[in-house]
């Protein structure tokens, strides 16, 4: 749409600006609809930053990034948990990423904060001073400005105007406590949802007065008074206490924070009320939770991308509890989802050595899993974030005991070893997990499985044990770049031996040589653990693979670029920069 300015007959002004047409609509039984179409959302939350490149990201590796997600079957994003540049915000239009457009993560009173490690709490309070401070003063303009600088982006569909407040009212806290008793559990109870007695015992422990609640209805009225076409949300993590307290009715949809065992007292309760689940593990029954439930609109898991920070202790530089990993290679928990998520037939493999795993196997009882807690000095509980331990190779100690996890759509899936069955195996007979699983005896080869549907072959995927180095594949997402000092290509490497089959076991370092008006802005190799400079052109590898950021010079040249590792080289990948 272009937009002009008139005075006096001559044009002073103008702006183009683009716009887009959809309707949706949240409803408290049957769940979210676009477009007249009903459908589950399946978003992710996403950190501001993109990894190597820190927070100043061009809008290529968005639109990189954005078109992975959308790979697996994301269609939506959460802005986790501030506003997001306008450069996501123009490729999520484009690429028809629907988006939740968060503004604060604290208001007027500042979360702990932790100091060596994600759950040591022992941040002094220094550092716990951020916006908080100023956020009586600026909240009202921060977020009327926020609504006005995307209120034409069609991607976006809800205004967030908080995460996890609750943990920084302590009434909240208390009353749930002194409704359900101290040692229950937030995660795994299905609290009290009645809400007399909740309000009784809430008017008992603050007097009758709510600071918490005066703010979210003071922030609601403020985006009102801006935008009413879109409704207002917030993650919440003690909807029984917020929905007594009025806190849950101060928003038009109300978003649990991994809270989805209390989908159905919240319902039974509250039967107008819109639910969705704003924050989720990454796990299996977050989505079994959301797709049981028509009334629940849908999930956004935690998260799309690992980001930096929370995390700890040092070298552990941030969380890889992600679909991609932070150079953009899809996790074994990125492949699980897009089983769940997208309809083509789909197999993939990943493999741990019995006695790691937390899975185990007799002939009397089956299949057990038995949760192994995260390691001192973390808290223990982040384990509930992370992927199982799990390996994407076919390499081990001959007749080493694997346990074999296969993630499909399909109905069936038959695991071969070295061209011989072990067996078919419904995916219905794995339905706590939607693993299927087997134990076998290592063996050099190859690992096969095989999905079925209709009893008839869909798709395939294969581990093979790999030999040593002996050469490298090079690839670039894009082959020309605009001469605009600003467009970037992802050129990634991958260590292969002689048969072509990935290493993922025998890391090595590795140079990228570039050629031409070309700029490294970044290299990584997707791991948390890799505190390797992130403006190198050489990088040791990550299960044999690595990547490298180039955005081009403002001058049209050809550039080249191709990867060494002793005295193996790739290929010359060409790059024309016009």
């Amino acid at each position: 749409l272009k937009l002009g300015v008139m005075q006096n007959g001559q044009l002073v002004d103008q702006v183009n600006e683009m716009f887009g047409i959809r309707t949706f609509e949240f409803d408290a039984n049957t769940g979210f609809s676009l477009n007249g179409k009903r459908m589950k959302i399946k978003g992710v939350n996403l950190h501001h930053d993109a990894g190597a490149v820190g927070a100043a990201v061009p809008k290529a590796i968005w639109q990189y990034r954005i078109g992975k997600l959308k790979s697996i079957g994301t269609n939506a994003v959460r802005m986790a948990h501030n506003p997001h540049s306008k450069e996501l915000m123009e490729v999520c239009d484009e690429m028809g990423m629907l988006v939740m457009n968060e503004a604060f993560d604290e208001w007027n009173r500042p979360k702990g904060k932790n100091l060596a490690y994600i759950g040591d709490g022992a941040a002094p309070k220094d550092a716990s001073v951020a916006y908080p401070a100023v956020f009586d003063q600026w909240a009202e303009r921060d977020l009327k400005d926020l609504i006005l600088r995307d209120f034409n982006h069609p991607s976006v569909f809800m205004w967030s105007i908080g995460n996890e407040i609750e943990w920084t009212f302590p009434h909240y806290s208390k009353t749930y406590a002194e409704v359900n008793g101290a040692d229950k559990k937030y995660y795994e109870f299905s609290p009290n949802y009645d809400s007399l007695t909740i309000k009784k015992a809430f008017d008992k422990i603050t007097g009758g007065s709510d600071p918490l609640l005066a703010i979210a209805q003071k922030l609601s009225a403020w985006v009102k008074e801006v935008d009413t076409t879109r409704p207002v949300t917030c993650g919440n993590v003690l909807p029984s206490i917020g929905m007594a307290s009025g806190y849950g009715s101060a928003v038009d949809v109300l978003g649990f924070n991994y809270r989805a065992t209390e989908y159905d007292g919240a319902h039974k309760e509250y039967p107008n009320l819109k639910i969705l689940g704003s924050e989720n593990w990454g796990a299996y029954s977050e989505w079994k939770n959301s797709i049981d439930r028509d009334f629940v609109a849908g999930i956004f898991v935690w998260t799309g991308f690992a980001y930096l920070g929370e995390a700890g202790p040092w070298p552990r530089k941030g969380l890889n509890i992600s679909f991609f990993d932070f150079a953009g290679f899809k996790t074994p928990r990125g492949h699980f989802y897009e089983c769940l998520w997208q309809d083509t037939p789909k197999v993939y493999t990943v493999t741990t050595p019995a006695n790691e795993s937390e899975y185990s196997f007799s002939e009397k009882d089956g299949w057990n899993f038995t949760k192994q807690p995260s390691p001192p000095p973390v808290w223990p509980r982040l384990r509930d974030w992370e992927w199982y331990k799990v390996y994407p190779k076919w390499k081990y100690a001959e007749d080493e005991s694997i346990i074999i996890q296969t993630y499909t759509n399909c109905e069936e899936a038959e695991l071969f070893l070295n061209g011989v069955s072990l067996g078919k195996q419904k995916r219905a007979d794995f339905a706590d997990d939607n693993i299927i699983k087997w134990l076998a005896p290592y063996k050099a080869g190859e690992l096969k499985v095989i999905g079925y549907n209709d009893g008839k072959k869909a798709t395939e995927y294969s581990l093979n044990t790999h030999g040593s180095l002996a050469k490298i594949a090079i690839h670039t997402n894009k082959k020309e770049l605009h001469a605009d000092g600003y467009d970037v290509a992802v050129v990634t490497a991958k260590l292969l031996d002689e048969n072509g089959l990935l290493i993922t076991d025998a890391d090595m370092e590795i140079e990228f040589e570039l050629s031409g008006i070309i700029k490294n802005i970044g290299i990584d190799n997707g791991w948390e653990y890799n505190v390797q400079s992130h403006k190198s052109n050489a990088i040791k590898t990550h299960e044999g693979r690595a990547a490298i950021f180039l955005q081009a010079g403002q001058e049209a040249s050809n550039a080249t670029v191709k990867v060494r590792c002793g005295e193996v080289v790739s290929s010359d990948v060409g790059i024309e920069i016009r």
